[in-house]
C-alpha cells in the first residue's frame, strides 16, 4: 500500500472513530418519535458519509474515486457548518457541532489535497 493510500485510511479511520459518539447521539434520537426520524434524515448524508469514512479506513482497499469522495465529505460538511450559524440551526449554540465540522472538514481537505497530487503523478 502507498504511503498516501495508507494516509487516506489514517484520515478516514479518525473522522469515523471520531465520529461515533455523534453518530451514537444521533441513534438515541430515535426515542423521539417524529422528531428523531426527521433529525436523522436530515443527516441522511451524514450517515452515508459516516458509513463511508468506515469503508475508506478500514475495508478493503476502496475501489473508489478518492478526490470526488473527499470533495463530497467536504461539500455535506460546510453545509452542516453553514447550516449551524442559521436561524434553522437544530442544535444551535452546541460548540462541539461547530468543533466538530470544522474538524471534518480540515481533515477533508487535507485528504483531498493528498488525493490530488496522488492523481498527477
Amino acid at each position: 500500500m502507498s504511503q498516501r493510500r495508507a494516509s487516506h485510511r489514517i484520515i478516514a479511520g479518525i473522522l469515523a472513530l471520531c465520529g461515533t459518539p455523534w453518530a451514537a447521539l444521533l441513534v438515541f434520537t430515535f426515542l423521539i418519535p417524529k422528531a428523531g426520524l426527521i433529525l436523522n434524515l436530515i443527516f441522511l448524508p451524514g450517515w452515508v458519509l459516516y458509513a463511508t469514512w468506515f469503508y475508506v479506513g478500514f475495508g478493503r482497499s476502496p475501489k473508489l474515486n478518492l478526490v470526488k469522495f473527499w470533495t463530497i465529505s467536504v461539500l455535506i460538511n460546510s453545509i452542516y457548518l453553514l447550516f449551524q450559524f442559521t436561524p434553522w440551526a437544530i442544535i444551535p449554540n452546541f460548540e462541539y457541532m461547530i468543533i466538530w465540522w470544522g474538524f471534518t472538514i480540515t481533515l477533508s481537505i487535507i485528504a483531498l489535497v493528498l488525493a490530488r497530487k496522488q492523481r498527477t503523478n
